[in-house]
């Protein structure tokens, strides 16, 4: 999942609850 997300969706992908909130930012910036 290393599409291009915005910050809009930064918060998006954490109400997903798909990934931990950590692992949501890193793979929104990339820098895992």
């Amino acid at each position: 999942m290393m599409e291009s997300f915005d910050d809009a969706d930064v918060p998006s992908q954490i109400l997903k609850g798909e990934n931990t909130i950590s692992s949501d930012v890193t793979i929104t910036y990339g820098i895992r």
